[in-house]
């Protein structure tokens, strides 16, 4: 997956990549399309920097097909070690694969704090990387838990953001996935006088809240 990103500068433009991404410089792969240029008096003629970022990794040529039914498989696998009842759904969603868990015994796929689900996913992500046909992120969920999880992580930005502009001090969330801090960072954009942030490694990577 590659994606186009402009700005001010190269670095502006690099930095709005890495955040829509949310991943380091150095899991980024990095072309710069337009140097950028200011116009007159900052304003007239300027031309924006642009630059495209993929995450390294992300391989062209994925067999969909295959990748689809093999991320079906891998989860029902590892799910049915959790609930024996328990049925899979797979389809492809843009350049990710979205799987479905149905069971009678949602909490328990879920696991406390999400846990179960998310070791699931990352045991399926690490197994479907190994062949370059299936090389692709897989986005399992149940009965909407991660979508619900999204929403609530706006909230809390929206918290968050109130502290900022009232204290001027950063605030730290809790800790979340990388589909939530995404959607944190998106939210974010669209709020003036804050910019976000992601710290941490691994399960204690987390969003920080600062006024611009």
């Amino acid at each position: 997956m590659e994606k186009e990103y402009k700005g001010k500068n190269v670095e502006n433009a690099i930095n709005k990549g890495l955040k829509d991404l949310d991943i380091r410089k150095e899991e980024a792969s990095i072309k710069v399309l337009e140097e950028g240029k200011a116009g007159l008096f900052g304003l007239m003629g300027s031309v924006p920097a642009r630059v495209k970022i993929k995450i390294k990794g992300h391989k062209q040529g994925i067999k969909w097909e295959k990748a689809v039914n093999k991320a079906r498989d891998l989860t029902l696998l590892l799910a049915k070690e959790i609930d024996e009842k328990v049925k899979v759904k797979s389809r492809k969603s843009g350049n990710v694969i979205q799987v479905s868990l149905e069971s009678a015994n949602q909490a328990l796929l879920i696991g406390r704090k999400g846990g179960n689900l998310k070791a699931v996913n990352y045991l399926v992500n690490l197994m479907m990387k190994k062949d370059p046909d299936s090389r692709i992120d897989v986005y399992i969920d149940i009965a909407d838990y991660r979508k619900r999880k999204k929403n609530s992580a706006r909230e809390k930005l929206k918290e968050a953001v109130s502290k900022v502009k009232k204290k001027g001090k950063p605030v730290e969330l809790d800790p979340m996935d990388r589909e939530e801090r995404k959607a944190v960072h998106r939210q974010a954009n669209q709020i003036e006088g804050v910019n976000t942030e992601s710290k941490g490694r691994g399960d204690e990577r987390r969003v920080v809240v600062k006024k611009k």
